[in-house]
């Protein structure tokens, strides 16, 4: 290409028959593409036409479902030669009627695309719908030939014969121009050359013409002269850059040098921000860990605190029931309140604590809602009644028997707020109001019960700023608040917390001076139906009037009475009451007046009395703090207090007034203080009451039976679970207390031999006693079939409740008598105080259990000591965990501790641990038996003297 070009003759030439070409191939594309435009368009209007027409003279045979009609009208189709096929199909896609060229295959897709138009290879498809009168019937599928092929050929045959005409023309006019233009181009060319190969700038071109040309040898001697001007300045301008680069290439270095320095203090501070972020780091997991340590140790020493505080209120309680002067009574109330006060700051510590270390958790079970909140308001009637504070408690009948969740917890929010409102409602001149409202509210499911449980006060009342930080921790409306009313600031922070565990709500309203509103909003899950029927209603057949204004009690007593089936009038006063009665049938009437509220005084109660004859009319009147709690009939009138009206005492307050339920008879004298009546054997046997306890320690074993005497029982003993086996199979038993580890055979087999033995036979309650209070021992116990779980050491009281569960309601407990012999409060060796919440602080009795304590924690110790040098881990585990048990149980604390250490060392095998254990063990048991032999000498001492 570049030899046949290299004359401008020739280029000439080349240029001409080029442009001339190319503006015959650019007429002839756009005559092609024209054609082929014109043709394609023209085409697909003609075959749309065609399926339009085609579908207007089928739309009959479609709406008649006429195919013969529809292939008639295809078949017109044969007079067109390029309709190769043609289909109708109806309006769901179906193949109606067709038509095919003759030599045509009859190929129809399965379903036609609706209003298209495509090229398929040498064929148009075209589809229309058949629509009539706004409605789709079918589809019209038309293939026609499409000869785009046949149209481009002929146009490129036309636009060839014109293009060698064109070219040999403009060839012939190109030879008759060439010495007028080329020659004079071709001297400049030959000069050029010249130039080039002898790098001679100083040659010049002779100009022979004026015209383009002449101009043309004039600026290439023009160039000329300025290539060599500009040759000689190239010259210096390189060696100047070349100096330049020079000093370019130094800079370069210095900026990688510079570069290098800075990528290292980068890497540095890099490596000393992650340096920080990791101390940051760790800082942070230090700080979380003794956020968590601090919360962990509040609650253990909370909880540590809490036992003791246990036992000051038990041996209060048991104080209590010993013959006291007025001013001891006093004093005793005195104390049983601050010891309550204290216990009540100590655990809202732990459960703030518990909840602040995530180790509270919330149980799901069964209970009911109406008693939880009367049994809560109830055991704070007597301090609202102190406070001169009128409390109620309304629980709405259509909440549901029984709800799931955790009654305990909840029970806490609600005693809580009620107590808060007590406080803050208290001592101020108008006469304090707490109601206590548990509605059912709008938005519960077919799973769910969605209840309000509001506590309302006209007490003192909070502004906003309070509100806003009144459920932080430790936190009260001011510092005054503290002084005058106590408290920790922490029980509306738990209650809050605890309401959020239960994804419920906690919603306060209040206005200074106008009192509060705290609402807890909670979803309860429902509990399964039971098959047992509600019982029937109370009240049936009664009719009652209920006297009392629309803010006082009035409205709940109908709620309550029409529930229980009594046919219930609500009058706003007395006048209104006998209005409404005589305007009724006559019969009997039970009429109850509110004599709390301001409209129905002494004077209106009076009035009721007088017209009482008139419409057989019986009277329940209900008043305020001055009359018994149960109801109680004086002549015609029955009184009950309206503080804390529960549904019960209401029903039986009305079944009195009727007649229905018997005057209650005085209560009969109880039994002195520690007189002591326990039951024979063989008249406990023949009562079913005689208990079987299966204890391998000694001590324990007079702890308990001390323990059942003093609430009237009598037991029998075993040392093993093999025994007690033996015992039980006699039939005289209706109760098994056992321990869990025992030698020969354990608590746990003791359970399962009487389970599988005891097959159609009466079934024997099983309670555990075990020192070992672990976690999930309480389920391991009841899977293994046991009905009740107790930890060492056991509580009369605790006792005492769990016998009340597993037999029928006992009398009494018999109190001990009070004062010891002999009280030792330096050492901390042993506790007396420990064995005497026990079993009672007769002397005797605590005599004989450390002595007996004394002879076999001897004997035990060795054998611990010999097994623990031997490395017999069986033995050391077993002697271990026997004297854990009668050690705590006497008072020896830390005794016990040890022996709980070497007990978790032997079940490891930590043989270390052991051998720094036993040293420990030894002084501790020596200290022991050295108080234990002092407390002997002395006790015998005050016997003498005595």
């Amino acid at each position: 290409m570049k030899n046949t070009f290299r004359s401008i003759r020739v280029k000439l030439q080349a240029i001409v028959v080029f442009a001339t070409v190319a503006a015959l191939l650019c007429a002839t594309l756009g005559n092609i593409v024209g054609n082929v435009v014109s043709y394609h368009y023209r085409h697909v209007s003609d075959v749309s036409t065609t399926a339009e027409l085609l579908g207007r003279m089928t739309a009959p045979a479609l709406q008649f479902d006429d195919q013969r009609l529809a292939s008639d009208n295809l078949a017109l189709l044969a007079a067109r030669p390029n309709v190769r096929s043609a289909a109708i199909y109806t309006d769901d896609n179906k193949l109606f009627a067709t038509y095919a060229a003759k030599g045509q295959q009859g190929t129809f897709p399965a379903k036609a695309e609706r209003d298209r138009t495509r090229i398929a290879g040498t064929t148009l498809v075209v589809t229309r719908q058949i629509v009539k009168d706004g409605t789709t019937l079918g589809t019209v599928y038309l293939r026609v030939g499409y000869n785009l092929v046949g149209i481009i050929a002929g146009a490129i045959g036309v636009a060839v014969l014109v293009g060698l005409f064109a070219t040999g023309i403009a060839l012939i006019l190109i030879r008759r121009m060439e010495k007028l233009v080329t020659a004079p181009i071709a001297a400049v060319a030959s000069i050029a050359r010249e130039v080039v190969e002898q790098q001679d700038y100083s040659r010049r071109v002779a100009k022979t013409t004026d015209d383009e040309v002449g101009e043309l040898v004039d600026s290439f001697n023009d160039m000329l002269a300025e290539v060599e001007r500009r040759a000689e300045a190239l010259q210096a301008s390189y060696r100047d850059v070349r100096r330049e680069a020079e000093e370019r290439q130094l800079a370069q270095q210095e900026v990688m040098r510079l570069n290098s320095s800075l990528e290292h203090r980068v890497h540095e501070r890099t490596s000393d921000l992650q340096r920080a972020n990791r101390e940051l780091t760790a800082a942070k997991a230090a700080a979380d860990q003794a956020n968590g340590a601090k919360s962990s140790f509040l609650a253990t020493m909370s909880h540590e605190i809490r036992t003791p505080m246990n036992g000051v209120i038990g041996m209060i309680d048991v104080l209590q029931q010993t013959n006291l002067k007025g001013h001891q009574v006093e004093m005793l109330d005195l104390i049983r309140e601050s010891a309550f006060s204290l216990l009540t700051v100590i655990e809202d510590i732990l459960d703030f604590s518990k909840i602040e270390s995530g180790r509270l958790e919330l149980e799901q079970s069964p209970f009911s809602l109406r008693e939880m909140t009367e049994n809560a308001c109830g055991m704070l009637a007597n301090v609202a009644l102190k406070k001169a504070v009128y409390l109620t408690v309304f629980v709405d009948p259509a909440i549901p028997a029984t709800v799931i969740g955790d009654a305990l917890r909840l029970r806490q929010v609600l005693v809580n707020l009620v107590s808060n409102a007590i406080k803050f409602s208290s001592g101020r001149e108008r006469p304090g109001r707490v109601a206590v409202r548990v509605r059912l509210a709008g938005h519960s499911t077919d799973t769910h019960v969605a209840v309000d449980l509001d506590v309302i006060d006209n007490g003192i009342g909070i502004d906003e700023s309070t509100r806003a930080r009144l459920f932080t921790a430790f936190s009260q409306a001011d510092t005054s608040t503290t002084r005058r009313f106590g408290g920790t600031g922490l029980g509306l922070a738990i209650s809050r917390r605890l309401v959020d565990l239960m994804d419920g709500t906690l919603e306060l309203q209040s206005e200074p001076g106008h009192g509060s509103t705290f609402s807890v909003h909670l979803a309860l899950q429902r509990a399964q139906r039971e098959a047992i029927a509600r019982p029937a209603p109370e009240l049936a057949g009664l009719r009652c009037m209920v006297v009392g204004g629309a803010d006082a009690l009035a409205a709940d007593l109908v709620a309550y009475l029409a529930d229980e089936g009594a046919q219930t009038h609500q009058a706003t006063d007395v006048a209104q009451a006998c209005s409404l009665m005589g305007a009724l049938p006559p019969g009997q009437w039970i009429g109850v007046i509110d004599t709390t509220d301001p409209a129905t005084d002494d004077e209106s109660l009076r009035t009721f009395r007088q017209r009482a004859p008139e419409y057989g009319l019986r009277i329940v009147a209900i008043g305020r703090g001055s009359r018994p709690k149960n109801p109680t009939r004086n002549t015609d009138i029955v009184f009950v207090d309206g503080n804390v009206l529960t549904r019960r005492r209401l029903c039986r307050a009305i079944n009195l007034a009727a007649g229905r339920a018997p005057v209650p008879a005085p209560a009969p004298a109880g039994r002195r203080p520690g007189e002591l009546d326990v039951p024979s054997r063989e008249d406990a046997r023949l009562a079913g009451r005689l208990i079987l306890v299966a204890e391998d320690d000694g001590t324990n074993q007079k702890v308990i039976l001390r323990q059942l005497a003093l609430l009237g029982f009598a037991a029998d003993v075993a040392s093993d679970g093999r025994q007690a086996l033996e015992l039980w199979r006699s039939g005289d038993y209706g109760l098994v207390l056992t321990d869990l580890h025992m030698p020969s055979m354990d608590g746990y087999e003791l359970t399962a031999a009487i389970r599988a033995q005891e097959q159609g036979r009466q079934h024997v309650p099983i309670a555990a006693l075990t020192a070992t209070a672990l976690k999930g021992e309480s389920e391991r116990c009841r899977a293994a079939g046991m009905d009740k779980y107790l930890t060492k050491p056991l509580q009369l009281a605790d006792l005492r409740t769990a016998l009340d569960e597993l037999f029928l309601p006992l009398p009494r407990p018999l109190e001990p008598p009070h004062g010891t012999a002999f009280e030792e409060s330096t050492t901390v060796a042993v506790d007396v105080g420990v064995l005497e919440d026990l079993v009672g602080n007769d002397p005797a009795v605590i005599f004989d259990l450390l002595q007996g304590f004394q002879d076999n924690a001897g004997r035990t110790a060795d054998l611990l000591k010999a097994a623990c040098s031997a490395g017999d881990m069986a033995t050391t585990i077993e002697q271990a965990h026997r004297l854990k048990s009668s050690a705590r149980t006497v008072g020896a604390l830390v005794l016990g501790a040890l022996c709980e250490e070497i007990e978790t060392a032997g079940k490891a095998g930590a043989s270390d641990t052991l051998a720094q254990l036993l040293p420990v063990f030894e002084r501790e048991s020596d200290a022991v038996n050295a108080f234990l032999v002092a407390f002997r000498q002395s006790s015998l001492h005050e016997a003498a003297r005595s």
